[in-house]
């Protein structure tokens, strides 16, 4: 969907002005996506599914590129070859946020990634936002739930309508320390050590 009005710019790049199978690609290379609903085909594998981007890239799938998705789901605790029909939520929800990460997209946009989770797998979700965020990618998070923006303690854009009312620092909410930390879980998320050339 291209904007009514205005102008994207990525660098020196306007994704709007690039043809559109060029947009597609560049889209999928860049920008990684997050869903509430996680947005996964059941009856696929969760390593199928993490791999989906790189199909719509049109590229041929390297082999490093499949391992790294093998190992983001290990370093998540899901198994690769588990049909996605069959895990949990907060399983659907990791197996969807390592798709989003797989082509190390320099921007991350999470629609209420919570929205469907239970307070500890929010949690999670949450701090493994936060992990990928330290590692240099950008993290857009939507959501609802003032609890999270209180524990997160990040930057608060509040919007009414879908204009800016607010800009703020999120201490201006106070930092919630009362939610149990489990920050081990995803110290070595985006540590792949192998081959960072995927296209070939």
């Amino acid at each position: 969907v291209l904007p009514d009005r205005g102008t994207v710019r990525w660098g020196a790049t306007v994704p709007g002005a690039l043809p559109e199978h060029q947009r597609d690609r560049w889209r999928g290379q860049h920008i990684g996506f997050v869903f509430q609903d996680f947005q996964l085909f059941p009856e696929l594998e969760a390593l199928e599914n993490v791999l989906l981007p790189a199909t719509f890239t049109g590229w041929r799938i390297p082999e490093a590129l499949i391992r790294r998705g093998r190992g983001l789901l290990e370093q998540m605790h899901v198994c690769p070859t588990r049909k996605v029909r069959a895990l949990s939520r907060g399983e659907k929800q990791r197996v969807a946020i390592a798709r989003a990460v797989l082509l190390k997209p320099g921007i991350i946009l999470a629609d209420e990634p919570t929205g469907n989770l239970d307070a500890n797998n929010a949690w999670e979700i949450m701090k493994l936002m936060e992990e990928i965020n330290e590692q240099g990618t950008t993290v857009v998070v939507v959501t609802h739930n003032l609890e999270i923006v209180k524990a997160m303690n990040k930057r608060v854009i509040t919007m009414q309508k879908g204009v800016v009312v607010d800009d703020t620092a999120s201490d201006h909410y106070g930092k919630d320390t009362s939610v149990e930390q489990d920050d081990d879980l995803f110290d070595d998320f985006l540590d792949d050590g192998g081959d960072d050339d995927y296209a070939d």
